[in-house]
């Protein structure tokens, strides 16, 4: 990555002025900010003209924190298109998919039926190609039974989300001859019955929660307490994917510090791989990413949604509640060959968990978890 522009040296002098009470400082630095960003200029620049946004948000008094995407009402179909052209031209969305997936496989083992839990369902992507390999592997007679769990939709019907994910995923399992079935479930997980949700039968149980846990708030102990929960459905694994980046307990300054650093890594990955894609990589910018760091700027106490914690954090809430690590490595060598990851891109251990990187930056972390003892 090039040198920061003068633009991020000025994003972090705003931080540190709303920090320390010098508003008009900030709103002075902020303005110039957006005056020397040229909106179709480099990643750099982009990245640059989001924070500004966020952070002229903050000086306004917006305390709102509309992160949560769930509350967006563009046309979902440019969404689906640029998620569609992400995992096709990046590993972002692959690799987290097919290290849990290869670890759960792995965890089913021979047991002739499953149950899925699944927190933050989103499209359901994931279970199409969880599906696939099933069938690949002469699985075929596994019977895969799947609750998806999401936020409510926007608008009269919170589960209209789910029902096509679900439509989706049982038409697929049909055309490979699996038995399949799905239940959707719209609420947040915090507040829901898990106990109820698994059920009594005798199915290997599956936690799955992909870029999900980190909403859920910490400060009051509920991100352990559904944690707890989880550790008492006794699951044969609990696999987490999350970005790998401290966006959760940190004053304001470190956090926006921290946010700046994660955002501009993502930002020039985006740049390097979706050249060809323009308007995909706008759209991931400004109504996915842009959303996020929104909320991470502007959003405070259960308002801010976005509460990313890294891998080492993870291990350590994990490990203190109850859970130890499963073993990746095998996965390791199997995902990276898999996605035929090249530079400057790269998947590494460190520890129990499997990180993907962008020149040396760690982006996401994906761990498979059991029940100690």
């Amino acid at each position: 990555m090039s040198e920061p522009r003068p633009v991020v040296l000025q994003l972090f002098e705003a931080a540190q002025e709303i920090e320390a009470g010098n508003l008009e400082a900030a709103v002075s630095t902020v303005d110039q900010l957006l005056a020397a960003a040229p909106a179709e200029g480099t990643a750099v620049d982009r990245l640059a003209r989001a924070f500004a946004a966020a952070l002229k948000a903050r000086l306004a008094g917006d305390a709102s924190g509309l992160g949560n995407l769930c509350v967006d009402t563009r046309d979902p179909r440019d969404m689906l298109k640029a998620f569609e052209v992400l995992a096709a031209a990046t590993p972002f969305i692959r690799f987290g998919h097919a290290a849990a997936n290869h670890a759960l496989l792995h965890a089913i083992g021979p047991a002739p039926r499953v149950h899925i839990i699944d927190i933050g369902l989103g499209s359901g992507v994931q279970w199409l190609h969880l599906l696939d390999a099933v069938a690949r592997h002469a699985r075929g007679t596994l019977a895969v039974r799947l609750t998806g769990i999401d936020v409510p939709a926007h608008g009269t019907d919170p589960l209209v989300r789910l029902r096509h994910a679900g439509a989706m995923l049982t038409a697929r399992a049909a055309e490979l001859g699996i038995s399949f079935t799905f239940a959707p479930v719209a609420g947040l997980v915090e507040d829901l019955d898990l106990h109820a949700l698994a059920g009594e039968d005798d199915s290997c149980l599956i936690v799955n929660a992909a870029l999900a846990l980190h909403h859920v708030p910490s400060s009051d102990g509920r991100r352990d307490a559904v944690l707890a929960r989880l550790r008492a459905l006794k699951p044969a694994a609990l696999c987490l994917a999350e970005p790998d980046v401290e966006h959760n307990a940190l004053p304001f300054g470190p956090r926006i510090t921290e946010s700046i650093v994660h955002y501009l890594t993502v930002f020039d990955a985006l740049e390097a791989t979706l050249a060809q894609h323009g308007a995909e990589r706008a759209t991931l910018e400004t109504a996915f990413f842009g959303r996020e760091i929104l909320n991470i700027v502007v959003g405070e106490g259960d308002a801010r949604v976005e509460r990313h914690e890294r891998h080492d954090a993870w291990q350590a809430r994990l490990s203190r509640g109850g859970f130890t690590a499963i073993d990746l490595s095998n996965v390791h060598a199997t995902v990276a060959q898999e996605l035929s990851v090249t530079p400057p891109f790269a998947i590494e251990m460190d520890g129990a968990f499997l990180v993907l990187s962008w020149r040396n930056l760690p982006v996401l972390a994906v761990s498979a978890w059991t029940p100690a003892k």
